[in-house]
């Protein structure tokens, strides 16, 4: 992926193995992220530090706008959402998604 001059925002529910690595593909892209879990502890040290270091061929940081529990506020504007969690758990995220999500 190359980095885009005109970055989308991605919204990435589910902040476990896969959800940090999208943070870490997505950041390195260009992408604006925001990252969702219902674990606020899983959270803690990515919003204090602003993101993940991302250590591969061409390192970097992978920032991310926005590390929240709240769902709302995850994908409030976001362009594109992706929900990156354990099957048993992705019904209830869709439920929850559901009253939040606006046409376009």
């Amino acid at each position: 992926m190359t980095n885009r001059s005109t970055a989308e925002t991605v919204a990435i529910i589910g902040a476990g193995i896969g959800g940090c690595y999208l943070v870490a593909e997505l950041g390195i892209a260009g992408f604006k992220l925001r990252l969702h879990d219902i674990d606020d502890s899983r959270l803690s040290e990515i919003r204090a530090r602003g993101g993940m270091e991302v250590e591969r061929e061409g390192d970097g940081f992978a920032a991310i706008e926005r590390v929240t529990s709240d769902l709302g506020s995850a994908v409030d504007g976001a362009d594109v959402i992706i929900v990156v969690t354990g099957g048993n758990t992705q019904a209830a995220v869709a439920r929850s998604l559901a009253p939040l999500l606006r046409d376009g």
